[in-house]
């Protein structure tokens, strides 16, 4: 076998412009801009160093509250990284690994979001993490070092009505000093499509482990929660996975997913920082309900917010049939079901803990249908939803099949990507 082999020297410097415009259910509309720059060979070894930059302002049209924190929302941010292509170890000699793949990298990141009805805070990240793997199928993702930390700035009287009203949620706010550790696996041999495809990922996250041990040393247990450079720190484990069946025939495709997580704090946390905890509803979620609008549990409250629609614990099955229709463009009938809980009593949302011998009976189901317009680089990505059961009473029922409520009450997303 002769074989001939053509290589393309690739340039150092690339860039990367996405632009689009944003429409939510709650009337906000608004574009968002993203610019990304990387340099393929900073150190002359295919170290790679990128910056972003990323921002996108949104207004709502209609009325406005006299309250609101500026007349427009916004979300801006920057973030930067170095990546080298081996895995680089403290105290250790660099040698060559049999790995496929080997990366190690660390990262900044900061942002400032802008809520104008509820609040407006900043959030700076930064990570090291190691990334390897024997083969494209498998990989190993661990952040021995992960720091995130949210304050808030500024709040509206409506924010405040709910985080004076709600000792939960406003734990959740104030205890969002994280430091810990990730891990993640990931199986996934969808590359190549074939009869069967699966996709597995499971993960978990620790925070304030290490800092407990220290903080705790000469102070009282009665005295928590601690504190760390004078913000109360998170310490909690999360868990998270998502496993993803595909049945791929002749121009067609069945889709099985289910996907569960659970946050349990402790310690020197009651409940989870805000940015950990689990929302539900959505374009990528149970569709037929807005986006963070579902849950806790049975919970529900017509005046009820996404601030107060949060969960640490998370279950969700979805099944999708998807069919060609023509070369780029592909149909879909789908059924989604799920709910997301609290781990811990919240006397202020009734209904919303978990329980084994009754989270079944809150799960709220969607169904519907919609079109993929499949480029293979791009897909856009139209479904429309109706909910046919709530995870609360409707006039004695659950179901909403039969009065009509279902066909009603349907929700369109216009999504980019497809939902797993």
């Amino acid at each position: 076998m002769n074989v001939n082999v053509e290589l393309n020297m690739a340039d150092n410097i690339s860039s990367e412009f996405e632009a689009n415009v944003i429409t939510k259910s709650t009337g906000f509309t608004g574009p968002a801009v993203s610019l990304a720059l990387t340099h393929g060979n900073a150190m002359k070894g295919a170290e790679k160093v990128h910056l972003r930059f990323n921002g996108g302002i949104e207004w709502q049209w209609g009325k406005k509250n006299v309250d609101q924190l500026g007349s427009f929302s916004y979300d801006l941010g920057v973030g930067t990284g170095l990546s080298f292509p081996r895995l680089i170890l403290p105290g250790r000699k660099q040698k060559h690994l049999s790995h496929l793949i080997q990366r190690t990298s660390v990262n900044l990141e900061a942002n400032m979001l802008n809520r104008t009805a509820y609040y407006q805070l900043t959030s700076v990240k930064t990570n090291l993490n190691y990334t390897w793997g024997k083969s494209r199928q498998i990989q190993h993702s661990f952040s021995p070092v992960y720091i995130n930390t949210v304050n808030l700035l500024a709040t509206t009287a409506a924010f405040d009505s709910i985080f004076e009203d709600n000792i939960y949620i406003r734990k959740s706010f104030e205890e969002q000093f994280i430091l810990g550790m990730k891990y993640e696996f990931s199986y996934d041999n969808t590359f190549r499509r074939q009869a069967f495809n699966f996709f597995y990922q499971g993960g978990v996250h620790t925070s304030g482990n290490a800092l407990d041990v220290f903080t705790r040393l000469g102070n009282d247990a009665a005295d928590r929660p601690y504190t760390f450079l004078n913000n109360v720190y998170s310490q909690y484990i999360k868990l998270t996975s998502d496993l993803r069946f595909y049945l791929n025939g002749t121009n067609k495709t069945l889709v099985f997913r289910l996907y569960a997580g659970v946050g349990i704090p402790y310690l020197n946390s009651t409940v989870l920082p805000y940015v950990e905890q689990f929302f539900a509803g959505g374009a990528y979620s149970v569709r037929g309900f807005t986006s963070r609008f579902l849950g806790p549990g049975s919970f529900y409250d017509e005046k009820s917010t996404y601030i107060d629609q949060s969960g640490d614990v998370k279950l969700e099955g979805n099944l999708e049939y998807r069919f060609g229709l023509s070369k780029v463009l592909k149909g879909a009938v789908f059924l989604d079901a799920g709910n997301i809980w609290l781990v811990n009593e919240d006397e202020s949302r009734p209904g919303s803990k978990f329980e084994f011998d009754a989270f079944y009976q809150q799960l709220a189901i969607g169904t519907g249908v919609g079109l993929r317009f499949d480029f293979n680089f791009f897909v856009l990505r139209a479904d429309l939803g109706f909910p046919i059961r709530t995870p609360y009473v409707v006039d004695d029922s659950n179901w909403l099949l039969g009065s009509g409520k279902a066909l009603s009450n349907p929700m369109f997303y216009l999504a980019i990507g497809y939902p797993f």
